[in-house]
C-alpha cells in the first residue's frame, strides 16, 4: 500500500497531463453538477459526479481530480490484494497488490482526469462478489449493481455482464439456481439504471440503458478505414461538417454511415476488426500518452516518454504470460477467475471488432489478470523456498 501511494504520488507531482480533451468534457459535467442546472454532455456521469465531490472542497482542478483518482486507485489495489489473497493464498495476495502498486501504465493514468481508474475499480470489485461471495441471490445481486454502476462509468459495461454470470455459475450448481442467478443479476442491473432509462424515455422517447450519446459517433470511427479504426480528427470532422456540431445528431449519421459500409464492404469491416486487435492488445502506451504528452509538449524530451513506454511493455507483457500460466495451472480447477478473465477478454474484442479502439480499453482486463500472474508467482517462490539447499537432506 505505502509503494502504491508513494509511486501515485510521485507520477502527480511529475507529470502534469493538463485538463483539455476528454478530462476537460469531465471537469465541465463536474462543475455543472455544483450548480442547478445539471449538463450530462453526451457522457456517462458517474465519474463526473466523484469529481463534482471533491471539486467542492478544492479548488485546483487537477489536485482534485487527482485525489479522487489516488482513492480510487488504494481501493483497487486492496480489492486486487483480497481477491488473490481469498482464492490463492496470503502470499499472492501481497504479490497481487504489489503487482498493482507497480504497474506503470495504470500508476501514470492518476494524473489524468477520465474514467479509467473508476472502471478498473468497479471491474475489479464486481470480480471479487462473483468468484468470492457464497451461492446465493446476495452475490448474485451484486454482480447486478457492480455492473450497472459500471455503465454509469462506461456505456459498454453491459456486453461484459454475462461474463460475471458465467462465473456465478462455475462452481456448479442446478440449472433453478444457474437461472436464479441471471435473473437476479439482470433485475438488479436494470433496476439501478433505473434513473437512465427515464431520461432516456424523456428526452429521446426511448427506454435505452445507454449512458451516452456517442454511439453512432464510437461505431463510424471504428468502422473508418482510414483510421485504422482509432481516433482521428478527420473523422470526427467529417461528422461535424454533414451533421453539425450536435453529438446525437453526428451519432446518427456515424450509425448510418458505420452500418452502410458494412453492408457494402463487410469483409473490409471484418479485416479492419481483426487488425484492431492488434492496437487493442499488442501495446500498454496510453499512461505514458496520456500522463507524459502535455509535458513533451512544453518541453520536449523523448527520453521522459521512451522509458515509461518500455517499463509499461514490459510490465504489461509479463502479466500476461504470468497469467497464462496460472490459466494452464488451474484448468482442471474450479477456479471461476479462469472463466471470467477469459469471458472479459472476448467481451472487449467483440465490442471492439465493431467500435473505436484504443490501447487503454484493455486495461480492466489486465485488473483480472493480475491475481492470476500473482498466484504464478507465489507458486513458484514456494516451490523454490521447499528445494532442499546444497548439502541439505533431501
Amino acid at each position: 500500500l505505502v509503494a502504491l501511494i508513494v509511486i501515485r504520488i510521485f507520477v502527480s507531482w511529475q507529470f502534469d497531463s493538463g485538463i483539455r480533451g476528454e478530462p476537460q468534457v469531465y471537469k465541465n459535467m463536474a462543475e455543472t453538477f455544483l450548480t442547478p442546472v445539471w449538463d450530462f454532455m453526451g457522457r456517462p456521469p458517474g465519474y463526473a459526479a466523484l469529481l463534482a465531490g471533491v471539486f467542492a472542497v478544492v479548488d485546483d482542478r487537477q489536485t482534485a481530480a487527482e485525489i479522487v483518482n489516488l482513492v480510487l486507485a488504494l481501493l483497487t489495489g486492496l480489492v486486487v490484494f483480497d481477491l488473490a489473497r481469498r482464492l490463492y493464498g496470503a502470499r499472492a495476495g501481497a504479490l497481487g497488490l504489489l503487482a498493482y502498486a507497480i504497474w506503470p501504465a495504470a500508476a501514470l493514468m492518476t494524473a489524468v482526469s477520465i474514467p479509467h481508474i473508476a472502471f478498473d475499480l468497479v471491474v475489479a470489485a464486481t470480480a471479487w462478489a462473483a468468484v468470492t461471495t457464497r451461492p446465493g441471490w446476495k452475490g448474485d445481486a451484486l454482480i447486478g449493481l457492480g455492473m450497472a454502476i459500471a455503465q454509469y462509468l462506461r456505456p459498454t459495461a453491459p456486453i461484459l455482464l454475462p461474463a460475471y454470470i458465467v462465473a456465478r455459475w462455475w462452481p456448479g450448481g442446478s440449472w433453478r439456481s444457474k437461472t436464479l442467478t441471471a435473473v437476479v443479476a439482470g433485475a438488479v442491473f436494470l433496476l439501478t439504471l433505473t434513473p437512465v432509462v427515464l431520461y432516456n424515455l424523456d428526452r429521446d422517447g426511448s427506454p435505452s440503458i445507454s449512458t451516452s450519446d456517442y454511439g453512432g459517433h464510437t461505431l463510424f470511427i471504428g468502422t473508418y478505414e482510414k483510421g485504422g479504426g482509432e481516433f482521428i480528427a478527420e473523422a470526427s470532422q467529417l461528422l461535424i461538417d454533414r451533421a453539425g456540431p450536435d453529438i446525437r445528431d453526428r451519432s446518427a449519421l456515424g450509425t448510418e454511415l458505420a452500418l452502410e459500409r458494412m453492408r457494402t464492404d463487410p469483409l473490409g469491416v471484418a479485416w479492419l476488426g481483426i487488425r484492431k486487435q492488434d492496437t487493442l492488445w499488442g501495446t500498454e502506451r496510453y499512461g505514458a500518452q496520456y500522463a507524459i504528452k502535455q509535458k513533451l509538449r512544453d518541453r520536449p524530451d523523448h527520453r521522459q516518454v521512451t522509458t515509461p513506454l518500455l517499463l509499461s511493455q514490459a510490465f504489461y507483457v509479463m502479466v500476461l504470460l504470468l497469467a497464462l500460466a496460472a490459466m494452464v495451472a488451474r484448468r482442471a480447477e474450479r477456479d471461476a477467475l479462469v472463466p471470467l478473465a477469459t469471458l472479459v477478454i472476448w467481451a472487449a474484442s467483440a465490442v471492439h471488432f465493431f467500435l473505436e479502439v484504443r490501447d487503454r480499453h484493455h486495461a480492466y482486463a489486465v485488473v483480472l489478470l493480475l491475481p492470476l500472474a500473482a498466484f504464478t508467482v507465489a507458486w513458484a517462490t514456494e516451490r523454490l523456498q521447499r528445494r532442499p539447499r546444497p548439502n541439505e537432506p533431501a
